[in-house]
């Protein structure tokens, strides 16, 4: 981003942040240390997107008084993000606690402490909006070294608009203040909106779903394992993607978001022949997500493109005269599979989701294959009204996301000269 002046309200002036600046330090590194005992230990990760200090996940490790006297924050300091990704580059917050407890930071962090005639949460809005700009993105080429961006080279020469007075100051950081509290307010609403959103999501399919592998299913019902209720199970090609519209389709991870496949955004893959047959997409096959966060997550396929799936996917083709695609799907969502799921966690992640666990699965079957097609059929009715509400909350949260930027460019977007 170009460091345009913009034209000041009356009483305004520009000046370089660096003179306003009494410290900036870099933080302490981890390293081999604990992460479970002594003094908490600020990281990005404990910074949220709307400038905001995440203490929901803080690392704890031990240090010298040296390292204390050094490393410690107090309330009214600035934390930077000063490495990572050049997208999180800039990504601040403020700490304002009070406790007694003594709080350190990483060395990923820089502590910025302002002098007297700049507010620090005045300060923060303003950093903020050069993060929304993406000016540490554009700009990161030229600061980074080995470790970490330079505040001193990346914000300190940089101006920033200055009302008449401190109080001034304090008065602006003080409704930016009650914005983004009214905000977060919003955002918590919404959040609660779609917790219990998925919560009844989660009772329905559990009223569909009660049993558990070592109970007594009702009379007529058996317990199958998957493997003899399905043609296929097997994992995905392994081939690179293209953007170029030749070939076939290929389904990744990546583009099965909330449930859905945009397949005018699915990529494509040039394979021919045997391959390209044995790895073709077909009207009710289900596919898995078998690594990364949404490990376990199913999705099933419905007239597809001419599409092949991808390596880190796992698919189940049904056999038609035993069960309902529909039906396996439904049961795919319900808490009763999450919990078959998890036994094969390891360390707390499911790095034990493959392919031969998932052929082991125990399925509850109903009597007939209509049987199967009514519960999944009546099971979806009820799953969308809730859906309905989910995609509305997530929508507003969506919206949310947006408004700390716009709250910002109320106050820092000043008409350009």
């Amino acid at each position: 981003m170009k460091d345009i002046k913009r034209q000041l309200p009356k009483g305004w002036k520009w000046e370089k942040i660096g003179n306003h600046i009494a410290q900036a330090q870099s933080g302490l590194a981890c390293g081999e240390k604990s992460r479970k005992e002594g003094f908490p230990h600020l990281r990005m990760n404990n910074i949220s997107n709307d400038l905001r200090l995440d203490l929901t996940h803080v690392w704890k490790i031990p240090a010298t008084e040296k390292e204390i006297s050094i490393y410690s924050v107090q309330r009214g300091d600035i934390l930077f993000n000063n490495t990572n990704s050049p997208a999180l580059v800039g990504k601040s917050c403020l700490f304002n606690i009070e406790c007694e407890e003594t709080f350190l930071f990483s060395n990923h962090l820089t502590r910025i402490r302002t002098r007297s005639s700049l507010n620090s949460r005045y300060l923060l809005y303003w950093i903020g909006i050069l993060w929304q700009r993406r000016y540490f993105e554009d700009n990161c080429d030229k600061w980074v070294n080995q470790a970490a961006i330079r505040v001193e080279d990346s914000v300190f020469p940089f101006d920033i608009p200055l009302p008449p007075t401190i109080n001034d100051q304090i008065a602006i950081a003080n409704e930016l203040e009650r914005k983004m509290a009214e905000v977060e307010a919003m955002r918590q609403a919404a959040l609660r909106q779609k917790d219990a959103v998925n919560a009844l999501q989660s009772a329905r399919l559990r009223e569909f779903f009660p049993f558990k592998k070592v109970e007594r299913l009702p009379a007529g019902w058996r317990w199958e394992k998957l493997r003899k209720l399905s043609t296929n199970i097997q994992y995905g090609i392994s081939i690179s993607s293209t953007s170029i519209q030749k070939g076939c389709k290929l389904l990744r991870i990546t583009d099965i978001q909330n449930g859905k496949v945009d397949w005018g955004q699915v990529p494509y893959c040039e394979c021919n022949g045997e391959k390209e047959a044995k790895y073709l997409l077909k009207d009710g096959d289900i596919v898995f997500v078998r690594t990364g966060a949404t490990t376990g997550k199913s999705f099933l396929i419905r007239k597809p493109d001419h599409a092949l799936f991808a390596s880190y996917l796992i698919r189940v083709q049904c056999s038609s005269d035993l069960i309902n695609p529909d039906y396996l799907y439904t049961f795919f969502q319900s808490p009763a599979y999450w919990d078959y799921i998890s036994q094969g966690a390891r360390g707390g992640t499911l790095a034990g989701f493959n392919a031969t666990m998932l052929s082991k699965m125990m399925i509850p079957m109903p009597p007939t294959i209509d049987e199967q097609a009514k519960i999944a059929n009546i099971c979806e009715q009820r799953l969308s009204e809730s859906r309905i509400i989910q995609h509305s909350a997530e929508k507003q949260l969506k919206a949310i996301k947006a408004m700390p930027g716009a709250i910002l460019r109320e106050v820092f977007d000043f008409g350009k000269n």
